[in-house]
């Protein structure tokens, strides 16, 4: 069953638990907008952030604890409580982007001795991907490949024994394609070609 048909039979069983009354424009909308959102919400569920991969354990738990103490901050209605908080959380922020700034300087200096050692090695395509991910360039789009049949083709190995039969079959082929026949001209040209 697809995920469209559950959201939907979810939303219409919802909609029928609602009790039918006349309502106006707006209440409607709103009823519609909320039974929408919590069928999306128990059915797909919330989409999780990706992590930078070069973030610390350590540093994502200091993240958490200065998010905490801005959702403090804001909840909070005592200035003298608020003041306290701000700097709290003015502390926080500059341990978490020191961290940070460790933690990423740590993870260049790991891609480049692995470059380093790539290069040494001679394999110019892991040279090739790391600097375009240094530089901030870097784009790893692998588009799946195909069999005849048209079914994706999920191991390595066999996208590369398909590309194999695909340049085989293509730069093998014979062509009988008509080559044009180009006639000599007839005239020479007096064109002064600089000897």
């Amino acid at each position: 069953m697809s995920c469209s048909r559950i959201t939907s039979g979810k939303m219409q069983l919802a909609q029928n638990n609602k009790p039918s009354t006349v309502e106006s424009l707006e209440q409607g909308w709103s009823r519609i907008e909320t039974v929408f959102k919590e069928t999306s919400r128990n059915t797909l569920g919330l989409r999780q952030r990706e992590r930078k991969k070069w973030i610390s354990d350590d540093t994502w738990t200091s993240i958490q604890q200065r998010k905490d103490i801005k959702t403090k901050l804001n909840s909070t209605k005592s200035e003298r409580i608020q003041t306290t908080l701000r700097k709290e959380y003015s502390v926080k922020d500059k341990e978490v982007k020191r961290k940070a700034k460790a933690d990423k300087a740590i993870y260049l200096e790991t891609l480049a001795k692995e470059a380093e050692t790539a290069a040494s090695k001679g394999e110019l395509s892991t040279v090739y991907k790391i600097t375009k991910e240094l530089s901030g360039k870097h784009t790893s789009s692998s588009v799946p490949c195909k069999s005849k049949d048209g079914k994706i083709l999920a191991s390595e190995s066999q996208q590369l024994e398909r590309w194999t039969e695909h340049f085989k079959e293509t730069l093998n082929a014979e062509h009988q394609a008509d080559v044009p026949v180009i006639e000599q001209f007839g005239m020479e040209l007096d064109i002064d070609i600089g000897e």
